[in-house]
């Protein structure tokens, strides 16, 4: 540790990012991350004992001294203690591997000694994921695409996020001075990405890039109406060459217009871990493909998943389903748990007598339905959540008046580095048992429980944008239902098409035949469906117009009394709150039934029955 710490406080340019990356990278690997931790320590004790924070190169010399034990006199005397350090640092390089033979020898002990359970303590954790194994034929009989080369996985890791890098700075660039400068960059990452193409994908794959590259051009410097459409043909035209190849990577495009009429191109990359297919009772066949989000890019969609009129596929998007299990679900898995529907303001408020109610019953119908699934193990999860959520919001409480943020993690695993410099600052129980909580959600039973209520998820979701799929080519939203008119207006008014309806009807076809087709789920999925109308941020949305007609239509189905949901072009939340309490008190297959009729009742024919492939 203390050459790792005299390494980056000797760095001389004060690149003090690429200086971390050179010296980890020069240490033993197994070992990396645990100096990387005590060094990360080090350095956050000496920050509290100079004030030159600002002297990274001092604050790291100090460091140094610390951990080798060495006296410095006044921790504020640059100067001092720059010469103590130069006097006393380590020079000599550790082997990048002699911990590791050391270590691999008392392993090679061990397994002698214990054999099997050896292997039971040093195994890896199971999967969180399911994960198949890579198939050929994957883009025409389901399955995991390959992975290809390193170089095609840089076309789409690398070499697109460099263009969208360029082209937004070329965006921001255009009228001022450095439009000349930033139109030549562009240049040459358009070049840079169609010759690394052209090298790891061939000439007819790179012809289809070259043509969004392009077009993303003359969208950004043409303001005012834009070629999205063609856009967006080109982008799913690329998508299909790659799935010619057999390789599991999916580009999507997306154009976003400011009130000047100047357009923004978002290009986001993706790895594809699955490809599936489903097919109607009526012969039609719809694909749906997971992704994964492979570009570092600082933008992303809020959504579970996604899909357009102007591409082939229903899109899942794997990461932020994980992030709302996280976020929503499994928290309210553990004991005398909520799940979050409403806002905080709207929580807080001492009049809203209903929202107590529906966060308790909501949990507690996501904990039947999660254990019906997978077992005890989802209250091993809910537990699990429940402690790092309660240790994690008391530590944000405990530190935000000392200017440290403290968040929750986003994912299931997370690393305790992350909050390294809490350990001296809080109870060391309170750390343990964060600590315990990290490594209980490695072990199998809760991994389990994980995985198979994620796959319920994913296919609920699948079969959501599977709806908007067929919804698209089946001419169902060319006609929107009276009373989903009255809140959003026609579908077409004076001016024009209107958006907001058109795609409340969307959501509405497709939020209903999610609730029609999950009876395992039915309930979990009503809870998140509320969220749209009970969370006052939501109001206006398409989901928020969607869900009201939704509520209303299955409370009418199931013969419960309801008051109107508007009073006055205000949404009632509390004759929301007790419709959704009624509702959910019905059986899981009664709900289902009421769904479909009311799907078939809104849009003039039967609900399509879907079986996966």
């Amino acid at each position: 540790m203390t050459w790792a710490l005299a390494q980056l406080a000797s760095r001389e340019d004060g690149d003090l990012r690429a200086a971390r990356r050179e010296t980890y990278a020069e240490l033993d690997p197994v070992f990396r991350g645990l100096i990387r931790g005590r060094a990360e320590r080090a350095v956050a004790a000496a920050m509290f004992e100079t004030t030159r924070t600002d002297d990274e190169a001092h604050v790291h010399r100090l460091a140094t001294l610390r951990a080798m034990g060495q006296p410095f006199g006044n921790p504020d005397d640059v100067e001092a203690v720059e010469a103590e350090f130069l006097a006393k640092r380590p020079t000599r390089a550790p082997s990048r591997l002699g911990p590791t033979r050391a270590v691999g020898a008392a392993l090679l002990l061990l397994l002698v000694v214990g054999g099997a359970s050896g292997y039971w303590l040093t195994r890896p954790p199971a999967s969180l994921h399911n994960e198949m194994a890579r198939s050929e034929t994957a883009w025409t009989e389901g399955g995991r695409p390959l992975a290809g080369t390193l170089e095609q996985h840089a076309v789409f890791e690398d070499a697109l996020p460099d263009y969208v890098v360029a082209i937004d700075a070329f965006r921001r660039a255009r009228g001022g001075a450095d439009e000349a400068r930033e139109s030549e960059d562009l240049a040459r990452a358009a070049a840079a990405g169609v010759a690394m193409s052209d090298d790891a994908l061939g000439a007819e794959t790179t012809s289809f890039l070259r043509a969004v590259f392009d077009q993303s051009r003359d969208i950004v410097e043409n303001d005012g109406a834009s070629a999205s459409d063609s856009h967006f043909r080109s982008v799913d035209a690329l998508n299909a060459a790659v799935a010619e190849l057999g390789l599991g990577y999916y580009v999507d495009a997306d154009v976003r217009t400011d009130t000047q009429g100047r357009h923004r191109i978002y290009l986001s990359t993706f790895t594809v871990e699955r490809v599936r297919f489903f097919d109607t009772d009526g012969g039609r066949r719809v694909r749906a493909l997971r992704l994964k989000r492979l570009d570092r890019l600082n933008f992303a969609r809020a959504v579970l998943g996604f899909t357009r009129p102007q591409v082939q596929d229903g899109l899942v998007l794997l990461g932020r389903i994980e992030r709302y299990l996280v976020d929503a679900i499994l928290p309210a898995l553990g004991p005398d748990a909520r799940m979050p529907i409403v806002d905080t303001d709207t929580r807080e408020d001492s009049r809203a007598l209903w929202v107590d109610r529906v966060e308790e019953m909501a949990a507690r119908d996501a904990q039947a339905e999660a254990v019906a699934l997978t077992g005890e193990g989802a209250l091993e999860l809910g537990r699990l959540f429940g402690r790092r959520r309660a240790i994690l919001d008391a530590w944000r409480d405990r530190f935000q008046n000392a200017g440290l943020t403290v968040t929750r993690p986003t994912t299931v695993d997370f690393d305790m580095d992350s909050y390294r410099r809490l350990e001296d600052r809080v109870p060391v129980a309170e750390w343990r048992e964060l600590s315990s909580v990290a490594s209980d959600l490695r072990s199998d039973v809760p991994r389990a429980a994980y995985r198979e209520l994620e796959e319920r998820l994913i296919e609920s979701v699948e079969r959501h944008e599977v709806q908007h799929r067929l919804d698209y080519e089946s001419g169902t939203l060319d006609a929107i239902p009276p009373a989903l008119e009255a809140m959003t207006g026609p579908l077409e008014t004076e001016l024009g098409d209107n958006p907001r309806a058109s795609r409340a009807v969307a959501e509405l076809s497709a939020y209903l035949s999610e609730v029609a087709r999950e009876p395992g789920v039915v309930k979990m999925n009503l809870a998140l469906l509320s969220r749209h109308v009970l969370a006052r941020h939501n109001w206006g949305s398409p989901e928020c117009y969607a869900a009201l007609v939704i509520f209303a239509g299955l409370a009418d189905a199931l013969g419960l009394a309801h008051r109107p949901f508007i009073e006055g072009r205000r949404i009632d939340r509390q004759s929301v709150a007790f419709a959704f309490l009624e509702i959910r008190e019905r059986d899981g297959a009664a709900i289902t039934a009421a769904a479909t009729e009311l799907w078939a009742e809104l849009f003039g024919r039967p609900l399509p029955q879907l079986t996966a492939r």
